[in-house]
């Protein structure tokens, strides 16, 4: 895993970047806790998907995703033009400072999960 997690990110750039965090549980001091797992998956330049990193983290909040942006960076990745998340404030401000000049979109699909768990249940269920 190290040696994955470590590997040099700069022999292409990658135009497309997928950011998500996962709610997992795992055994830690004895007891099953939540944990963050940061996620950041990109499209390469010839279409191909790959996961490019993933950290734990204790919560999701701004500094974590810009320190594991960071990480990425330090990787060598560049050339993101275009990245993808949920519109969890910290994880934009973090895309924006990280990659300067990146055009921002929010996830339809957790777009439509918010839309859905906003909307009433008799609403819902007419159609």
């Amino acid at each position: 895993m190290r040696t994955w997690s470590a590997r040099p990110l700069d022999e292409q750039a990658f135009p497309f970047l997928l950011a998500d965090a996962l709610q997992v549980k795992v055994r830690r001091q004895g007891a099953v806790r939540a944990t963050t797992v940061l996620l950041a998956i990109v499209i390469n330049e010839a279409g191909y998907r790959e996961i490019l990193g993933l950290e734990v983290a204790f919560g999701e909040t701004g500094q974590a995703w810009q320190s594991f942006f960071r990480s990425l960076r330090q990787r060598g990745l560049r050339g993101v033009e275009f990245a993808t998340s949920d519109a969890h404030e910290g994880l934009v401000d973090a895309l924006e400072q990280t990659f300067p000049g990146v055009v921002w979109q929010r996830c339809q699909a957790h777009f439509m999960r918010n839309i859905l768990d906003a909307t009433p249940e008799h609403v819902s269920q007419a159609h």
